[in-house]
């Protein structure tokens, strides 16, 4: 559990040293102020549009995490930790964060 927590760690760290994060999350909040924005609010309909929006924004950021990473650094990990089964659970405890 310790090896998965440090993995965790640099998956934040890789990820965040990229701005592959900054475009879906600005997106995300201006599509957000217009769905607000608007007079009557209708709760059922923004709800559902924020959802959808929420659902392809954390797809986006998915994707883009899947593509930060280099496929030669990602062997040269597992090699290091030697397990890949703990390397890719902490991929996924990360993309559930």
């Amino acid at each position: 559990m310790k090896t998965i927590s440090k993995l965790i760690k640099y998956h934040i760290h890789l990820y965040m040293r990229s701005a592959n994060m900054v475009m879906p999350i600005t997106i995300y909040f201006i599509l957000l102020y217009f769905f607000y924005s608007t007079y009557p609010v209708d709760i059922v309909s923004n709800f559902t549009l924020t959802m959808v929006t929420v659902f392809f924004a954390m797809t986006w950021i998915g994707f883009l995490f899947h593509n930060a990473s280099d496929e030669i650094q990602d062997q040269l990990l597992i090699l290091k930790i030697q397990n890949s089964i703990c390397y890719y659970l902490s991929k996924v405890f990360f993309l559930l964060l």
